[in-house]
């Protein structure tokens, strides 16, 4: 009995922190494991840009134990069809994304390859906004972005994916960050911020910390950025 019992706890020990992984690698799959922002974006609900130029993503990709660094454009809108809206944030990347997680949850469709200088007008959607909306790959869909004056876009669904993580699926799509720059009317250079992956992930509050030095020593470069652990 105790022997059933040990080995009881063993695998429920086991399942747990298995379950606990997957669920961090989908968060870092998400947001890498750190993101520099305009530090002004916490303190209320508008976005400020921060510029960053490839000089200095070159730098940032060169600090021991980086392993990847892209950037990113984010913008809130709406996605209307004849069968409802869905509140929606924009995810704008370029051609230094890594797709490896997007495309090990991609179910249907095809991952386009979004760069900084063309609007592809396409977009990869979740599982749960496409079958609240009753998209599919191939439809065409609005959306709309409320500024001082209303932006419409008219936008392809070129894939879905599904991460069972509700709290992602259920806003976020992806799109060109040409595209979410224009939406936001920023200059080029200028974006939401950049996320940051490492190589190992014991080393993240030290490299954390050489990285938030080297923003904030380079003041003019990244104006006012902040580095926070996602």
């Amino acid at each position: 009995g105790v022997a059933v019992g040990l080995a009881v706890m063993i695998v429920s020990i086991s399942v747990v922190l298995g379950f606990k992984g997957e669920i961090s690698s989908k968060i870092v799959g998400f947001g890498s494991h750190l993101q520099i922002r305009n530090y002004q974006s916490f303190l209320g609900g508008a976005q400020y840009p921060i510029g960053f130029t490839s000089e200095y993503i070159s730098e940032l990709s060169n600090i021991d134990g980086v392993d990847k660094v892209q950037r990113f454009t984010d913008k809130e809108g709406i996605l209307k069809t004849d069968n409802g809206f869905k509140g929606v944030l924009l995810h704008g990347v370029a051609q230094d994304y890594d797709y490896t997680f997007l495309s090990q949850n991609l179910i249907e469709g095809e991952i386009p390859l979004y760069n900084d200088s063309v609007a592809t007008q396409k977009i990869i959607i979740s599982k749960l906004i496409a079958d609240e909306l009753n998209l599919k790959v191939g439809d065409r869909v609005y959306a709309y972005f409320f500024e001082e004056l209303l932006r419409t876009r008219r936008f392809t669904v070129s894939g879905i994916y599904r991460s069972n993580l509700t709290e992602f699926d259920n806003a976020l799509i992806y799109t060109d960050i040409y595209t979410t720059n224009k939406l936001n009317g920023w200059e080029h250079e200028q974006y939401s911020g950049v996320e940051i992956s490492v190589v190992d992930f014991n080393q993240i509050q030290h490299l954390s910390t050489q990285i938030a030095q080297k923003v904030n020593y380079d003041h003019d470069a990244y104006g006012n950025a902040y580095c926070c652990l996602n």
